[in-house]
């Protein structure tokens, strides 16, 4: 983790130098959601693959062929939503070309483009794995102590390793487009959510400066950690706002025989009857509720609809010691078991970086107007007046 200061420096450096270049003492009207977007894809591009998409350019979107393709890939997805439900049954079939073969055979233009988008990033992943794994084997510049990134780390891992431990070229492909794919529109999203956040809690944003203060402009790991109003700030929005909020499901199919999930709680059946646990037949389908385990009163207290970073300060609250099966903060954001969110660390950490350098230098406020959250089918987005947009007034601040 110790490694992630630098690459995630320059990535925040360019987000920082992009808000900078507005006039001096003058209050700016932005789209925030465009711009950290753009800070996402960077750096995930710096820590996961030491890859520029050259996504902060002034002024202007990503011309990058793998950043367009990467950003347009979930906006498609979204669109064949009906679909995935279909998808355990199709990759069952023990003949992945026939799954290629019906992708083609069914005529529908999203499908298709979809398909095309995958393959590209699929294509331009192989690509990066080649030529990193060459440099290493041939002794360049990315087997020295300074190749931090992700992917650099897995290959010189992966050539040492043995047995069962070593990875194929199509698992090293495989991991590495699950990690810039996965990391790019959530991150994102959590980013959005915190600055909003900020903007309409003046307060807040004034506190968290004054201990930001107190940090180096630029911290590294140790100094994030330092920092639990930050840190409880991070939690609350990851709590409140889930980037992922509708629910990742998982069939029981996986299992011989039907499942029997024990309740925390007692319920009253349909019948009248108590119930301590809820027998589920083999194939159905389970739809986690984030949002709403995030929210439940009987764990959170009254207040759990309410933003509060202080309630992370307690750490003998029952909200905080109470055990849940998520892996952060008793809360599902991340989900939990076998099927956890790897980046977890990397989201926190990006959010506490990005917050750093932007509140030692501007202060965010909220516009008269109306910010609704659209919910769409995995992430929700901001929107105004039903166009796409998150704005926010930023102005320099003197320290």
């Amino acid at each position: 983790m110790l490694s992630y200061s630098s690459p995630r420096r320059s990535a925040d450096g360019a987000l920082h130098s992009h808000l900078s270049q507005m006039p001096t003492e003058h209050v700016l009207q932005i789209d925030l959601n465009s711009i950290v977007g753009r800070t996402s894809l960077e750096l995930i591009g710096h820590a996961g693959i030491n890859y520029s998409f050259d996504a902060m350019l002034p002024g202007q979107e990503p011309t990058d062929r793998y950043a367009q393709s990467l950003r347009d890939a979930l906006p498609t997805a979204l669109k064949l939503m009906l679909l995935i439900p279909t998808l355990p049954t199709i990759l069952k079939i023990p003949f992945p070309s026939f799954g290629r073969f019906m992708i083609n055979f069914i005529p529908l233009l999203t499908l298709h483009y979809l398909r095309d988008r995958v393959d590209f990033n699929d294509a331009m992943a192989a690509q990066l794995v080649r030529d990193r794994k060459a440099a290493i084997q041939s002794g360049e510049m990315y087997v020295k102590d300074d190749a931090k990134d992700i992917m650099s780390l897995l290959i010189k891992s992966n050539i040492v390793a043995d047995g069962g431990m070593h990875l194929t070229d199509e698992e090293l492909v495989g991991a590495t487009s699950t990690i810039i794919s996965a990391a790019t529109d959530t991150t994102s999203n959590a980013l959005s959510r915190m600055f909003h956040t900020l903007a309409l809690h003046p307060e807040m944003q004034a506190k968290l400066r004054t201990k930001i203060l107190g940090a180096p402009e630029h911290p590294d790991y140790a100094a994030l950690e330092a920092l639990p109003y930050l840190d409880a700030f991070v939690r609350e929005v990851l709590r409140l706002y889930p980037p992922v909020t509708p629910g990742m499901f998982r069939q029981t199919c996986e299992f011989r025989e039907n499942a029997v999930l024990p309740l925390s709680k007692s319920i009253i059946g349909v019948d009248g009857i108590p119930m301590k646990a809820i027998t589920v037949p083999k194939g159905t389908c389970i739809y986690i509720a984030i949002t709403a385990t995030n929210l439940y009163k009987q764990i959170w207290g009254a207040d759990a609809l309410e933003f509060k970073p202080e309630r992370w300060a307690n750490e003998k609250a029952e909200s905080v010691t109470t055990k849940m099966c998520g892996i952060y903060g008793n809360t599902m954001t991340f989900l939990g078991g076998g099927r956890s969110c790897i980046g977890l660390k990397f989201a926190q950490l990006e959010m506490k970086a990005v917050a750093c350098v932007m509140l030692h230098a501007f202060k965010f406020s909220n516009p008269d107007l109306c910010v609704k959250w659209r919910m769409t089918s995995i992430i929700p987005s901001p929107n105004v007046d039903n166009q796409p947009c998150l704005p926010i007034l930023v102005e320099r601040v003197s320290v």
